[in-house]
């Protein structure tokens, strides 16, 4: 069953039928599996205006994590006073830059 779920939402995924929740799918052996996507956002519609996209891109990877992706320094430089993060973060990654 569990299998099963966690199949499900990694098919969705890759499709993108699923744009953000964190689905935890735990065993009796401390296995936990972790999708994080976002809902509230019409990725395709936010693409559209490129430093829009960019900026909620940047947001989600120091927010979320970054999982396999880098940040790019210079584009952290350029949307560095559009950003919304937490303080204590932008403290942080500033310094980095």
């Amino acid at each position: 069953m569990k299998a099963d779920v966690a199949q499900l939402a990694e098919q969705s995924l890759r499709k993108g039928k699923v744009v953000s929740s964190i689905l935890t799918i735990g065993s009796k052996y401390g296995i936990i599996i972790c999708i994080m996507k976002n809902w509230s956002t019409d990725i395709n519609k936010l693409r559209k205006n490129k430093d829009k996209f960019t900026v909620w891109k940047l947001e989600q990877l120091i927010n979320f994590g970054l999982g396999k992706e880098k940040i790019k320094k210079k584009e952290l430089k350029k949307y560095w006073n559009v950003i919304n993060i937490d303080p204590a973060r932008k403290k942080f990654l500033f310094l980095f830059l």
